[in-house]
This record gives structure tokens, sequence and C-alpha cells, in this order.
């Protein structure tokens, strides 16, 4: 639907109606740029359905968005043309959107810590940075690790002999070697 207006600035207000002509309260409206789809100005209606913007739209094409829980999207566009000044009232109507219905959700998550008797088994994924370049980075950041010149990993502590990539022992690597070579993509499962 396209409304066309004859004004060189143009105040714009109106109703919200759901397609039986009850008022829509709580529903966000968009003002913006037609060829750009750049953002000019929004509303919000109140307990009425009734909605104003505070700022007035100058010569030009715009897109008018209109959107409610509950309710299909509404689009529009508008079309401002040169004359004087003015003040525009819209009747808008949305209807009703069929909702879905799932018949089950699933979350997954991994926990990021998983401790197992003598054995603590941390998820590098979770810990990891954008930024991070190697696997000595990641660990230096973790709670009571500490990462020694010559490579050596202390955790709370106690100097760590084993460790277990992928649940296959990697230590004969040497610390040093597994902590600043490796990179954290590396470890991702």
């Amino acid at each position: 639907m396209i409304c066309c207006v004859s004004f060189s600035q143009t105040k714009l207000s109106g109703n919200l109606y759901s397609e039986d002509s009850t008022s829509i309260s709580d529903a966000n409206i968009l003002i913006l740029e037609y060829y750009s789809n750049k953002y000019i100005t929004s509303t919000k209606t109140d307990n009425r359905g009734f909605f104003q913007f505070s700022k007035a739209l100058d010569i030009g094409v715009y897109n008018i968005e209109v959107s409610r829980l509950g309710f299909s999207k509404l689009k529009q566009t508008l079309v401002i043309e040169k004359d004087s000044k003015a003040a525009l009232t819209l009747d808008l109507f949305m209807t009703t959107s069929e909702l879905s219905k799932l018949d089950e959700v699933i979350v997954q998550s991994k926990p990021p810590v998983i401790v197992k008797k003598d054995t603590i088994i941390y998820d590098i994924e979770h810990h990891t940075e954008a930024y991070d370049e190697n696997l000595e980075q990641v660990l230096s950041r973790l709670e009571g690790f500490e990462i020694q010149a010559n490579g050596d990993i202390k955790v709370n502590g106690k100097i760590i002999n084993k460790i277990l990539i992928d649940g296959k022992e990697v230590s004969d690597m040497g610390n040093a070697m597994l902590t600043k070579s490796l990179s954290p993509e590396e470890l991702k499962i």
C-alpha cells in the first residue's frame, strides 16, 4: 500500500487497529528511509492504539514498519511530496500472526569445567577469546593457572605432569611446546 501526501514537512500521527478494529497498544512503529532503510524515527502506541512521531518528516519516500507480539509485521510505503507544512493522521491495521507451537525444545551445553577425582577437564573453547593466538594465552587467564618461563604449567602451585587433549596424553611433547605452539582453535571439538 502506498500513501501519497502533498506537503513539504509532515507531522505524522495515527491509530493502530487489529483486523477486528480493536486498538493495539504497545506496538513499535519505525520510520525508515525508503532507499537506504536508514532509521529516521520511532514511537510506540499508547493504551488506546494512538501514536505520534515527535519528528516531522521532510519530502521523501519512507517505509513504515509496525511490529507487535502476536501480530504479523506490517510494512507500508509513505510518500511525502512538496507543498506546505501539515499534519497527517493514519489508520493502520495489523493482522494476527499464526502462532507456531513447538513440540519440544532441547537445550544443550557443555560445562566450562568438569572435576573427576584428581582430574580437571577444561572446555578450552569456553575460555577462549577472539585474540588468543596460543594455548598459553588461554591457560594464563584461568584461575589458579600459572605458566612458567620454561613452559611448565602450575595449577594452584603444583606442576602438572600429565596433559590430555581429547583424552590422549600429550605430555611427552613438552609443556612449552604445547602451550606456545597449539592454537585454541586446534583444540575445539
